[in-house]
């Protein structure tokens, strides 16, 4: 008697082939799918502060801050003129950092075989030094499609930056009040540094305006205010020292500091439509208002002088001889006081 052998359901199971993945989206499926898009296989230097993060990150020392600045390459603060720039207010990092999915918050229907996918993630390896002032994390969505093959992402993933500021653990209130303390001791350095360099530069300026040899003696006109509206031209003698351009007999010296290189010009002039040739030397002058140069912004008028840097020859080689004189001196001069003159 033959016996027929019928196949039961578990065993014909065994035939048949199951898809590795689900068409109901689970959670652990869209993060594995989320990690391998290029936003979370690519490295990032660039990093957003956190709500004024900036300025506590600069009132820490910023770029002055040795620690940060083994970090960091760059930083650019939010100011009127980027608003919109990517770039603002942000902290390029020296060494990229990669980005990854923590967890998903929530999937949704999003029409035919579509799903929202809702996420948080963060920045990886982001330096300690760095995590209170900087956005390390925030949320994220992307849309993903049911294809024959499995889910991929038909949009996204977007992410937006946390920017709210953490709450501080204990060990970055300490590494912040230790940075705050090294801030203080440089500001205090740095202070005595600039009174001390402050201090020899004004020392210098006191040395720079002591003539110790007189170089080359001249005559030159020029002109004396003499009641309202008048004026007369009288001869000077004047000495160009090691220091300066100075009219003998009156308070007036042309400091070699107040002098612009190169603009000691000389122009022939009639002389206001007289048909006398005279030759005119200007003697440039720097930064009108500076108390080196000026003590008030009208000495040389107050001191019956109106121009005491606009000299007058009667022959061009005397005016020749006086432009080359005060050149050479006031180049040799800068030679070893260029550095103090602002």
């Amino acid at each position: 008697m033959k016996r027929i052998v019928v196949a039961t359901l578990p065993a014909l199971a065994l035939f048949s082939c199951s898809p590795s993945w689900s068409a109901d989206l689970t959670r652990p499926q869209a993060k594995a799918i989320l990690s391998r898009t290029k936003v979370f296989t690519s490295t990032y230097n660039q990093v957003p502060f956190v709500t004024n993060g900036f300025q506590q990150f600069a009132a820490l020392g910023g770029s002055n801050n040795p620690e940060f600045a083994k970090v960091f390459i760059v930083v650019t603060p939010l100011t009127v003129f980027n608003i919109g720039d990517a770039k603002a207010n942000t902290i390029t990092l020296r060494t990229p950092l990669p980005a990854r999915v923590d967890e998903i918050t929530g999937i949704a229907d999003a029409g035919q075989g579509m799903k929202e996918v809702l996420f948080r993630w963060s920045m990886v390896n982001v330096p300690d030094v760095l995590k209170p002032f900087v956005a390390v994390g925030g949320t994220g969505r992307a849309t993903m499609r049911l294809y024959d093959d499995g889910w991929r992402v038909e949009n996204g993933p977007n992410l937006s930056n946390d920017t709210t500021p953490s709450t501080l653990t204990a060990a970055q209130k300490v590494q912040i009040d230790s940075l705050r303390e090294a801030e203080r001791n440089r500001l205090r350095e740095a202070a005595v540094k600039a009174q001390s360099a402050e201090k020899l530069r004004l020392d210098r300026i006191t040395t720079s305006k002591t003539p110790t040899q007189t170089l080359y003696k001249f005559k030159s006109q020029t002109s004396f205010q003499v009641g309202s509206g008048r004026e007369q031209f009288t001869t000077f003698n004047i000495e160009v020292t090691d220091a300066n351009v100075m009219y003998l007999g009156l308070d007036i010296r042309i400091w070699f500091g107040c002098i612009a290189s190169n603009t000691v010009s000389k122009t022939p002039t009639n002389w206001f439509g007289s048909g006398v040739s005279k030759y005119w030397l200007n003697i440039g002058i720097l930064h009108r208002g500076e108390p080196e140069c000026y003590k008030t912004d009208n000495e040389w008028p107050n001191k019956g002088l109106r121009n005491a840097n606009w000299l007058v020859f009667d022959n061009q080689e005397d005016a020749e001889n006086a432009k080359v004189e005060i050149e050479k001196a006031h180049q040799a001069w800068l030679a070893r006081y260029s550095d103090i003159v602002k």
